[in-house]
Order: structure tokens, then sequence, then C-alpha cells
């Protein structure tokens, strides 16, 4: 009997590409369970032919005809449109949401931007970041708790939120683990983003 199983696209957190700047090990991580992969249309000409299928481009007009180009061997391939002024992370946000995705992987530096565009959905989409060395993700409660390696550092979006923390000592803008086990941080206020180093 075989041990794989089918899972349904939308149990799989969806991958966006909004740049290139990506290592192509967390690439190949990321793409393992052959995730719905929505790019920007600036980078078409680039992903075109990286070996790997491309499901979804968001794009001007003017851009998503090119992007048609570049993609042609990938058909299918679904062009969605946007203005000039839409933002492409927003896009995907509201396109996955709609089609009830659960989560949703972004290779792309954390910033205020993506942070505020993120809010609204956070009750009901999972949203990791990898970008810089580390993933961020948003933590719900005002306490984080987790098994960590000693030397393991983790950082806090915003870093004026940090109240206290145990088996953890701070070095610059970051945290340390001191040894390995359980580290804690508290917060202010409940819900933050949080980066752990890849």
């Amino acid at each position: 009997m075989s041990s794989h199983h089918i899972v349904r696209d939308e149990q799989e957190p969806a991958l966006l590409l909004l740049n290139q700047d990506y290592s192509t090990d967390l690439l190949g991580n990321l793409l393992e369970w052959s995730p719905t992969v929505i790019i920007d249309s600036e980078i078409a000409n680039a992903v075109g032919n990286g070996g790997f299928k491309v499901d979804i481009v968001i794009g001007t007009e003017k851009k998503l005809v090119e992007a048609k180009g570049f993609l042609q061997a990938q058909e299918p391939v679904k062009y969605l449109s946007k203005n000039e002024s839409d933002d492409s992370f927003l896009q995907a946000l509201y396109y996955l949401s709609a089609a009830n995705y659960k989560a949703i992987n972004v290779l792309a530096d954390i910033n205020d931007k993506y942070v505020n565009e993120s809010q609204p959905f956070l009750p009901k989409l999972t949203i990791v970041f990898y970008g810089d060395g580390y993933k961020w993700y948003f933590v719900k409660d005002a306490t984080f708790k987790k098994w960590l390696k000693a030397g393991q550092k983790i950082k806090l979006f915003d870093t004026g939120l940090l109240t206290d923390y145990k088996n953890l000592k701070e070095n610059k803008s970051e945290l340390i683990v001191v040894q390995d086990g359980q580290a804690e941080l508290s917060v202010t206020t409940p819900g933050f983003w949080l980066g752990e180093t890849i």
C-alpha cells in the first residue's frame, strides 16, 4: 500500500514570490508539497524556466501580456489583473482568502506595509514570511513558548513590545537562546510578529 496521500490545494500553504531574492534551497523546501505558486508579473521572465510550475500571476494588463509570453510552456496559468497602484501582496491575500486557503508562505522580507496589510486576514489565514534569514509568523497570544536549540536567534518585529523573557539573552535587536530547552517571552499586548532564524 502506498504511503502517498492526496492533499487538496487549499489545505497546503500557497507560495507567493514577490521578487527574485530567495535561496534556491529554501524555495526547494517550500515547493516540496506542490503548493499553489503565485508570482508577481515582474519576475515572470526570471521564473519562467525556473524548474517549477507557476499557477497564478498577478500584474497589470500590460505586464500580464508579457508574462504570458514567458510562461507559455507552463499553461494552464491563471492571470489576475490589478491596477498600477494595487499591491500584488494584498491582491494575493484577497484571492487566497476568497478561495478558502488557510495559509500562505511569502518569500519576501517582512516590512511595515506587509504587517499592516496582513492584519485583517490573520483571523482566517496563516501568513509566514521567509526573508533576511528569518521565518516570521504571527503569535496571537501575549506569551511565546517554544523548545529551541542553544544559539537559535529570535526577533520581534516591534522590539518595543518585549516585557520579559526566559532562557534568552539580548544581543542588539535579537534574542539568543541560552541553552537547549524551552524559551519564553512575553509582550505588552496579545498579537505580535516573531522571527526565528531559518
